[in-house]
């Protein structure tokens, strides 16, 4: 029979015959009675059919309900656990909280209402006699609190129900009791605060530090700021009872201890820095007075080739440094030069070290008349006495070099914008200072022409009245002059390169303008400038002729302009309305004249 199709009351009833069947088999030889004789069949062995009918078979409804069931009772035992962690848990007290609220105790029947208070660190410890300060509010009423200072006091106050709080520095406690209408009731509060004073060393068995940084941090609860970040080097004061990391920092030691407090300890912690302090200045060389420019670097005392990242640096005329005990290698440098020193410090001693840097002090300029006031140029400094020969020591931009360096043999190059370079050599002597100026070559002139006109293009007239033009010519964001005159035909002028900006004024009429022009070295620039006046065409008519005869022109204010004998002119006005008078032959003509910025009126004088 194939098992596989055996499932549900049918593979039930089946096996149950098998069961029937197999009871009835003949008995086994051991059971035979004594004496019988003969072969006899061998005992059956269990078949497999048997064995499967030992255990009902399960249908996959089975499976499932059996795990459901594991599944409820894992739950089940899970609640269970949860259930007694809830119960036998202790929940540890919170930082500074209250006390639970009791009834007061009456110790005096005879007076009264009132309350006598006082306050302890701990529950159970000593009273505090000064520092608490006490609040006594009625919450009925319309009563104004009580407020007192005096740290064991006994109020009269009318029986009711209070809130009454404590305050000690920064901690607080408040409890609401009810004030029985006779008697002084007591009240007890406690803080839950320890004492601690924290004392910082410089070494073991010294003196307190007057100075050094004390931080406090709670590192029994994550996440919270120190409780104290100060510069003393010595605290006392009140904390919440816990567990606490006390730090201690002076330069560069570091020293910390954890410890625990417990409401109402009094507790002291000393912290040895094991510091030495040493004071750094260096010279150019020995007998000379200190540098008051030197960078000082304090690095571990290993790795003398090597670069590493300071330990601590300063700069000035000295330095003073916090170290702890131990060997450090110091560095002073001054510009380019450098000296260094490995020295050993001991706890709270005090070191003083001058080191030599067989330096000088060198000052580098340059001179050019092209350049403007403070226009930045290249410094190169190439050493020649080093150990692998000339090499570039220094690149740097700006308008001087003041630099400190080795004592030896250089050659400055200094170059500006416009590719202009000069060099020059120099030696350095120990605790000397050294000026060197450069000269660098001249720019080739740049040839400026100036000429005068009318706005709008026209040319001015040519008599000496009309050219009288006087010109300034400065370099540009400059009042200096570099060129000035009278133009009184094209002027040119020989400028170096760059930018100027150019102001005439036309004498005559006192029309001004301005310019500006950029030449460039070795070049030929020219500029017109252009006044804002009007020009008029004076002359005789046809049929008259007097080489006499006399122009004058006059304003509407009646002030005379200008004036020419002669029969014909050219004349430049500024923009307005005139009057023209002729007097040819004895006789006086006479005209209005409209002047126009850029245009050329005629007037022919005597009218036909």
């Amino acid at each position: 029979m194939d098992w596989r199709f055996c499932h549900g009351f049918t593979c039930s009833a089946i096996l149950l015959i098998l069961a029937v069947s197999i009871s009835a088999a003949p008995e086994a030889a051991d059971a035979r009675p004594q004496g019988q004789t003969g072969l006899q069949p061998a005992a059956a062995e269990p078949t497999d059919a048997i064995i499967f009918a030992q255990t009902r078979a399960k249908t996959a409804r089975d499976v499932e309900r059996e795990r459901a069931k594991k599944l409820e009772d894992q739950k089940r035992k899970t609640r269970r656990k949860r259930r007694s962690r809830r119960r036998t848990a202790v929940k540890s007290p919170a930082i500074n909280a209250p006390p639970p609220i009791k009834k007061p105790a009456n110790v005096d029947t005879s007076g009264g209402p009132g309350v006598s208070l006082s306050a302890a660190l701990t529950a159970g410890g000593a009273q505090l006699t000064s520092g608490v300060v006490w609040t006594v509010e009625p919450l009925s009423g319309e009563t104004p609190p009580t407020v007192t200072d005096e740290s064991l006091p006994t109020l009269l106050v009318p029986a009711g129900r209070y809130r009454i709080t404590a305050k000690l520095k920064g901690f607080l406690q408040s409890v609401e009791v009810d004030i029985p209408a006779q008697g002084i009731a007591r009240l007890d509060l406690a803080f839950n605060a320890a004492r601690l004073k924290v004392n910082v060393l410089p070494a073991k068995g010294a003196m307190p530090l007057e100075t050094a940084r004390i931080r406090i941090v709670k590192i029994d609860v994550d996440g919270l700021p120190p409780l104290v970040d100060t510069n003393v080097a010595v605290f006392d004061d009140l904390l919440p009872a816990g567990i606490y990391r006390v730090e201690a920092a002076l330069g560069l030691a570091r020293v910390s201890e954890d410890i625990g407090l417990t409401a109402g300890a009094n507790r002291t912690v000393v912290l040895n820095l094991s510091v030495g302090y040493v004071r750094l200045r260096a010279r150019p060389a020995p007998g000379r007075e200190p540098l008051p420019n030197v960078v000082y670097e304090v690095l571990p005392a290993d790795g003398l080739d090597a670069v590493p990242k300071p330990l601590a640096s300063k700069s000035g005329a000295q330095a003073v440094f916090v170290l702890p005990a131990g060997t450090y290698r110091v560095v002073a440098r001054y510009g380019e030069a450098s000296s260094r020193q490995v020295i050993d410090i001991k706890s709270n001693t005090f070191s003083d070290i001058v080191l030599d840097l067989d330096a000088g002090q060198v000052v580098v300029t340059y001179a050019d008349v092209a350049s403007e006031p403070g226009a930045s140029a290249a410094f190169r400094l190439i050493r020649h006495d080093g150990d692998d020969g000339p090499s570039l020591i220094l690149s740097r931009t700006g308008t001087r070099l003041d630099i400190g360096l080795p004592v030896g043999s250089y050659t400055v190059e200094v170059e500006l914008e416009d590719g202009r370079r000069a060099d020059k050599p120099f030696l350095v002597e120990p605790g000397t200072r050294t000026e060197v100026s450069v000269v660098l070559p001249a720019l080739p002139s740049a040839q400026l022409t100036l000429s005068a006109g009318m706005i709008g293009g026209g040319r001015l007239p040519d008599g000496d009245r009309d050219l009288d033009i006087a010109f300034k010519i400065r370099k540009a964001g400059l009042q200096n002059e570099v060129a000035s005159g009278t133009l009184s035909q094209d002027a040119t002028a020989s400028l170096p390169a760059g930018a100027y900006e150019i102001s005439a004024v036309h004498t005559p009429t006192g029309a001004a303008t301005a310019a500006s022009v950029i030449v460039d070295a070795g070049a030929a620039s020219a500029l017109k400038l252009e006044f804002p006046l009007g020009t008029v065409t004076l002359a005789l008519a046809e049929n008259s002729s007097d080489p006499a005869a006399e122009w004058v022109l006059t304003g509407i204010d009646g002030k005379e302009v200008a004036r020419h004998v002669g029969p014909n002119a050219d004349i430049s006005l500024n923009p307005g309305e005139y009057i023209v008078t002729l007097t040819s032959n004895g006789t006086a003509n006479t005209a209005a004249l409209s002047v126009t910025e850029g245009k050329m009126t005629t007037i022919i004088l005597p009218e036909n």
